[in-house]
């Protein structure tokens, strides 16, 4: 048996450690070092292909789309949506004949690309609707050569994906849209944007302002965004507006979120550094911090090579655009961004534990954005309850989406 790259014959020749007469002690760190050099392991590489696996056998296929002279957005979107041949310049955006599911837009957060933040959702929600999961820019292989930051941008930038697809009125419904910490900005501000005859109903997963676009070629979509996605699908619901955007999700997304949060969630974090060096961690030690806050019951333990493999196929992409994405956001700068309320129904999921954005701020978010929000608060869980309790969390969005307008 042999590891790596090392031929079988030549295995026996290969240089070994030099010895340690001082009975010194290889540090552990070395060690898993030289293991991961050894046998060329990578662990998250592995999760990543079933997790693309997972993708593929819900029914959704990988996509890029040019949006703009400057703009390239990369998503998963369900088969229907894929533009095909016989398609092109009869039905935008339909790749099959069979009868289109009600249209529905995934909005991530900071961290990983979109397929690892909604993996544990993908088979309960391609059941009943056709999905639309983008990567944001500067996220997985969505980029631009815009300078613009904000997540109002973010926002235009997939609500020109969704023309794009074809996801608009008369041929489809009006889309939901969902967004989870920093989507539920941009989940919102499409909501805005595309008002209710758009977006039927939006469920706020913790992050959500665009541009106005010209009007959809399907029905109205719903959209849902989780931590910064909220941010990205409530601008999106705030720009494209009724017409476009039916529902909203938003999770974990505190769209009330100012510079004296921002300490605290520091000094809840251990101090040191700011809010970009917390999100994008750079250093194992980072990773730790961050876990540490980030879910109600962080492991006790997680070894040196899984958090470096993390770092380096996760988190290492586009760090300084990303960084740049952090100091755009509007939110904070009260002559930029005024919180109001949604024409759509809302839904905020929050988790009962989340340190990032702590759950007190929910109930004021729901006070802020009027009667059409509703509140669901996931017990035992913290930032991410799309993935600690996905059980729950998908049982609620799919009532929220499926039920009586």
């Amino acid at each position: 048996m042999f590891y790596g790259n090392t031929p079988p014959h030549l295995y026996k020749y290969k240089k070994r450690p030099p010895p340690n007469p001082q009975g010194i002690q290889i540090e552990e760190a070395e060690r898993e070092r030289e293991t991961e050099r050894e046998m060329g392991l990578s662990l998250v590489w592995l999760m990543d292909v079933f997790v693309r696996r997972a993708y593929t056998a819900a029914g959704l296929r990988s996509h890029t789309v040019a949006v703009d002279a400057d703009t390239t957005v990369h998503c998963w979107i369900s088969t229907s949506l894929v533009p095909t041949p016989s398609s092109a310049g009869a039905d935008p955006g339909r790749g099959s004949r069979r009868q289109p599911k009600p249209p529905l837009l995934l909005v991530h957060g900071f961290g990983p690309r979109a397929t690892w933040q909604w993996r544990s959702q993908i088979a309960a929600l391609a059941a009943r609707f056709d999905l639309i999961v983008p990567d944001l820019l500067f996220f997985g292989g969505s980029t631009t050569r815009s300078p613009q930051r904000s997540e109002a941008f973010q926002a235009a930038a997939l609500a020109r994906l969704l023309d794009a697809l074809g996801v608009a009125p008369p041929r489809r419904a009006r889309v939901s849209v969902m967004g989870t910490s920093y989507g539920g900005f941009v989940a919102y501000h499409m909501a805005r944007a595309m008002g209710p005859d758009r977006v039927e109903r939006a469920a706020l997963a913790r992050l959500l302002d665009a541009l106005g676009v010209a009007p959809p070629r399907r029905a109205r979509v719903s959209v849902m965004g989780t931590s910064y996605g909220g941010f990205v699908a409530y601008h999106m619901a705030r720009a494209m507006g009724p017409d476009r955007v039916e529902r909203v999700v938003i999770a974990s997304s505190d769209l009330l979120k100012g510079p004296e949060d921002d300490k605290a969630l520091l000094e809840r974090a251990g101090g040191g550094g700011g809010v970009a060096d917390l999100l994008l961690p750079r250093t194992t030690a980072d990773m730790r911090r961050l876990v540490s806050v980030a879910v109600h019951h962080p492991p006790r333990f997680i070894p040196e090579f899984i958090l470096r493999d993390m770092l380096r196929n996760l988190f290492s992409d586009k760090l300084e655009e990303k960084l740049e994405l952090v100091k755009g956001i509007s939110l904070a700068n009260k002559d930029q961004f005024q919180l109001t309320p949604l024409p759509q129904q809302v839904l905020m999921i929050w988790g009962e534990d989340d340190q990032i954005f702590p759950v007190n701020k929910a109930f004021e978010m729901q006070k802020r954005l009027g009667e059409n929000a509703r509140l669901e608060v996931v017990q035992k869980t913290g930032h991410m309850p799309q993935m600690e309790d996905a059980g729950r969390f998908n049982k609620v969005v799919l009532g929220f989406l499926l039920g009586a307008p």
